[in-house]
């Protein structure tokens, strides 16, 4: 135990620092700045050597300007204003993209940016277009949203496919109506128009459909 508090005490720690810990561990960005916006005055109260035990946002809104209490082991507290910028990872175009075009490994790239710049439905992993198709123009180092790209499939739900069925000499091929996307190999469900009923079966092409017993 005497161990312990000598460490404490003799760790430096600032009131900046501990605030941007907080907001690191608590929320979902990747990195955060915190500028101050009031003079931490520990002098006299017999905390400055101690580093709080808790931390309590009271005020604002994250990011953005806000006031932080900071409560220590002697039950002493003190509140603290700051301004919080926060950023975050999105995938953006290293080139421009044209419309049509196949997203590959070296046309994009991940960058760090303020959060508040973030539009919606932004791409955070590289891995989450590569191999998708642009429907819209980009420019380059434009952050990727997912309504630019579309995944092209092999099949698309709702789409008339033939359903494909072979044991032996028994061959039966009927039509049927995609429940699902899917791409060769993949399997997707599959109703019979007619009776209504599900099946399952494995893409084959882009509108034959074989189902397995």
């Amino acid at each position: 135990m005497i161990a312990f508090v000598l460490t404490t005490l003799l760790t430096a720690w600032t009131p900046q620092g501990v605030v941007r810990d907080y907001i690191k561990e608590n929320y979902p960005w990747s990195e955060v700045e915190v500028q101050p916006l009031s003079e931490f005055k520990a002098e006299g109260t017999g905390v400055a050597a101690i580093q709080p035990d808790r931390i309590v946002l009271v005020s604002g809104k994250l990011p953005g300007r806000a006031t932080f209490q900071l409560k220590f082991p002697s039950g002493q507290t003190i509140d603290y204003a700051v301004n919080v910028e926060a950023f975050d990872w999105v995938v953006s175009a290293r080139r421009p993209l044209k419309k049509g075009e196949i997203i590959g490994e070296g046309d994009v790239y991940r960058m760090q940016v303020n959060v508040k710049t973030i539009p919606i439905g932004a791409i955070t992993e590289e891995s989450n277009c590569i191999g998708r198709t642009v429907n819209r123009s980009i420019p380059v180092n434009r952050t990727i949203t997912e309504n630019a790209i579309e995944t092209v499939y092999t099949i698309k739900k709702g789409q008339e496919v033939t359903l494909f069925y072979e044991s032996g000499n028994v061959r039966i091929t009927a039509k049927g109506i995609a429940r699902d996307h899917g791409n060769v190999g993949e399997a997707i469900k599959v109703e019979n128009p007619s009776s209504k009923k599900i099946v399952v079966g494995t893409v084959i092409d882009s509108h034959t459909v074989r189902v397995e017993r």
